[in-house]
């Protein structure tokens, strides 16, 4: 099975994005344990259907991924993307606090010094659009202000030009998956699943490992028990979208 994990934050706040540190060392420790391969992002999809592989990913970019992850990461010798919101680079998570009833605490982004050091410690950076707008109905000139101004963004810091998307919210139509996939040769969405064998590299979907967080789950990994898990967590996911569209 080949999948694409998402993590967030690295903190013990608890809330829906937020993993602690010490649960994050154990899960990637338990994949290593069970075989498992961590691939760069953008050579996954390319691997044979039958592989037991994952490529790591972090969302927006937080401080606590140069601060948390990657010493982990680095001790292990292993790849992960972070995807930037690079129209706040050095700010906070502003478009998460400001949902109050979500309860996801406002945390320091990387700033444009410290994603150039994650870059050079062979860390992927990815888009994660300029200010975290969902790009869906946006017209052309707003998705180039959002998509094409962040690949500009993150080539001025890194010097090369990103390889990977990642949607805001995960939230996307036809014109911005066309958009998207004519600036990136790779970009994720965040449908919940692994990798199939007619999966787009343009909307490849992602295991949230907001729902691993109970001990064990991941030591079932590519047998029957797991994949029902994830069954399980796949028809709730679509129950609650459907009632929460009413």
């Amino acid at each position: 099975m080949r999948a694409v994990l998402t993590w967030h934050s690295l903190d013990e706040s608890g809330s829906v994005i937020s993993t602690a540190p010490s649960l994050f060392a154990r899960q990637i420790d338990v994949l290593l344990e069970r075989g498992v391969r961590v691939v760069p992002l953008h050579t996954l999809p390319f691997l044979p259907v039958d592989e037991h592989a994952v490529a790591i990913t972090f969302d927006d970019g937080f401080v606590n991924f140069s601060t948390v992850a990657a010493p982990i990461l680095a001790s292990r010798v292993l790849p992960a993307t972070v995807f930037v919101v690079t129209g706040l680079l050095g700010g906070t998570n502003t478009w998460d606090t400001a949902s109050l009833p979500r309860k996801i605490p406002e945390m320091a982004l990387m700033n444009r010094d410290q994603v150039r050091e994650a870059f050079n410690a062979g860390f992927d950076i990815g888009g994660h659009s300029v200010t975290h707008r969902a790009l869906t109905g946006l017209a052309p000139e707003l998705l180039d202000a959002e998509v094409g101004e962040c690949a500009r963004s993150i080539e001025a810091i890194t010097g090369v030009r990103p390889l990977s998307f990642a949607f805001p919210y995960g939230a996307c139509d036809e014109t911005s998956l066309d958009f998207v996939a004519e600036r990136f040769p790779i970009a994720c969405t965040t449908a919940f699943a692994a990798l199939g064998s007619t999966t787009s590299p343009h909307a490849l979907p992602r295991l949230d490992m907001f729902y691993f967080r109970s001990e064990g789950i991941l030591n079932h990994w590519g047998t029957p028990l797991f994949t029902g898990y994830m069954k399980a967590r796949q028809t709730g996911r679509r129950i609650r979208s459907v009632l929460s569209r009413g």
